[in-house]
């Protein structure tokens, strides 16, 4: 058993794990499939030409994945020239028509959400440019009982103020 101190701690420099990790039978049994993987695979095999379906289905799901469920194409009518609003609209109201999956319908209206939120940062940004956010810096100092021992001030000038490139 190893030594440990008062608090249950393994002492430093003495291993929790004298013997090191224990040896599975998990590599052993790896080495062996590997050199034999050409003979399991020809009983796999024989055993699907033989009719065995479990067999079949061993193979066939390493050659052929099963197929992922994928949704038709369907064609909605959009509006031309319309804002978030009415795309989204015009969304709910193919879903409710029975003419797009809902779904579908449910991430488009997502994603036309996530387009408007990225537009309305785009609109703001040119506003923002040459307003720096902080011009400064303010530290107060306090003591233990929370008393402002000191305030410093710290202007930064307005050339070392990053501006929002365009």
């Amino acid at each position: 058993m190893a030594a440990r101190k008062k608090n249950g701690q393994f002492i430093r420099g003495k291993s929790g794990n004298p013997t090191g990790r224990p040896h599975t039978e998990t590599a052993a049994i790896r080495k062996q499939l590997i050199s034999n993987s050409e003979a399991v695979i020809q009983v796999v095999t024989n055993a699907a030409l033989g009719g065995d379906l479990q067999a079949c289905r061993m193979i066939l799901d390493r050659i052929s994945p099963s197929l992922k469920a994928q949704t038709a194409p369907v064609a909605i009518h959009l509006p031309p020239e319309g804002d978030m609003t009415q795309l989204a609209e015009a969304l709910i109201r193919a879903a409710a028509q029975g003419t797009l999956p809902i779904d579908i319908a449910a991430q488009m209206v997502s994603a036309v959400g996530q387009l408007a939120r990225i537009t309305e940062i785009k609109d703001h940004l040119p506003k923002l440019d040459g307003d720096p956010i902080f011009t400064g810096i303010e530290i107060e100092i306090i003591d233990s009982n929370k008393k402002v021992i000191e305030t410093i001030k710290k202007e930064i000038p307005p050339s070392n103020i990053p501006s929002s490139s365009k």
